[in-house]
């Protein structure tokens, strides 16, 4: 669908065959149209006299899908403009709408959206895990503006993220927070659960980003926010994308340069998994064994331990003698049943450290 809506200011009459010739010049010879067809193209939505006694008129202009060899619909159709306001009847030429615009833009626009929303999954993850809620506190302590349109209330109903009401350039802008005024400093100082200076030091650390891996990505998007900025502004203003824009977007974006946003994503999530995956595995296992299996007595002098009746389809025996025999079991349950992303409890390099904190967890629970 190639649909243009284009407005004139005119000073005498015309028609739709004096509109669509300048259009056949462009295209009819090259693509076999006579002027007949190309006046089909053309239709007058309004036409008005204006107090100064010129004409306006809005027509649109809806071309079929062309097998172009050397033009973009975009050329084609600044071109046929270009010409239409060589004619001194003309005063004036501006697109009111403009689906070939539309149509390139488009590839974009979905792609913007999925970056944003990647963009604010990192921002909500860091702040998770710096235990920070997403509330006008936080936004303030670094300094980043919100829309009008924020509303607690809705965020909280809605389920919302507070990071869609700032925007899109502001995700770089948590590096560190905002320097404290007087009042504020002050107001610190006398914070009677403060009673030390290394408390006051961790209060005020508390107010940033506190892992170096993360002010790293942070401090790596700075400089790939501003092309993506632009791209957004012009799909959502409906402007139009100027080879300029959509070279800076694409230099920012691919995905085979290891600098680029798009990278810098995966690269985050990849470094976060390579830096916690050990742990998050084992605290996730301690978790799974003190949920499922309970110390109930001593038999022969034998720890007698019990697990969940919902386990059992795991292969786990109601009741266990000892923690040799509960172990047998209990590790191959704690395999099938803890999953992460590409990551394998059972190789050889992580058994010791696995056993490890069985151990010190079933020892916890017989004393």
């Amino acid at each position: 669908m190639n649909i243009v809506q284009i407005q004139i200011n005119h000073k005498e009459n015309i028609t739709i065959k004096e509109l669509a010739i300048a259009f056949y010049n462009e295209i009819g010879e090259e693509y076999d149209l006579s002027e007949e067809d190309v006046a089909e193209f053309f239709h007058i939505e309004n036409r008005f006299l204006i107090p100064n006694g010129t004409f306006i008129t809005v027509f649109t202009l809806d071309f079929p899908e062309l097998e172009l060899r050397d033009q973009t619909p975009q050329k084609i159709l600044i071109s046929y403009l270009n010409s239409l306001n060589e004619d001194d009847n003309i005063l004036a030429i501006i697109k009111t709408s403009d689906f070939v615009l539309y149509n390139r833009a488009f590839q974009y626009y979905q792609e913007i959206i999925e970056l944003e929303m990647e963009l604010r999954n990192i921002l909500t993850y860091i702040m998770a895990f710096d235990q920070r809620t997403i509330d006008e506190s936080l936004f303030k302590d670094f300094g980043v503006g919100l829309a009008p349109s924020h509303n607690p209330n809705n965020i909280s109903n809605h389920y919302e993220n507070g990071f869609f009401y700032i925007l899109f350039n502001q995700y770089a802008e948590f590096l560190e927070p905002k320097q404290l005024t007087d009042k504020q400093m002050s107001e610190l100082l006398r914070d009677p659960s403060i009673q030390t200076f290394e408390m006051f030091r961790e209060r005020l650390l508390q107010k940033g980003i506190s892992e170096e891996r993360h002010i790293n990505f942070l401090s790596s998007i700075l400089t790939k926010m501003k092309p993506l900025e632009d791209m957004r502004n012009a799909i959502m203003h409906i402007r139009n994308l100027s080879n300029k824009v959509v070279q800076n977007y694409k230099k920012a974006t691919d995905i085979e340069d290891s600098t680029t946003i798009k990278r810098l994503i995966q690269q985050f999530w990849e470094q976060e998994n390579e830096s916690l995956k050990k742990q998050t595995w084992l605290a996730l296992a301690q978790s799974q064994i003190k949920k499922t299996v309970s110390l109930v007595s001593e038999q022969d002098g034998y720890p007698l331990f019990r697990t969940d009746s919902d386990q059992y389809l795991y292969e786990l025996d109601e009741e266990y003698i000892g923690i040799d025999t509960l172990k047998l079991d209990l590790l191959p349950y704690l395999f099938d049943t803890i999953e992460l992303e590409n990551f394998d409890p059972s190789a050889p390099y992580f058994e010791v450290e696995v056993n490890e904190m069985v151990d010190a967890v079933l020892a916890e629970l017989t004393h």
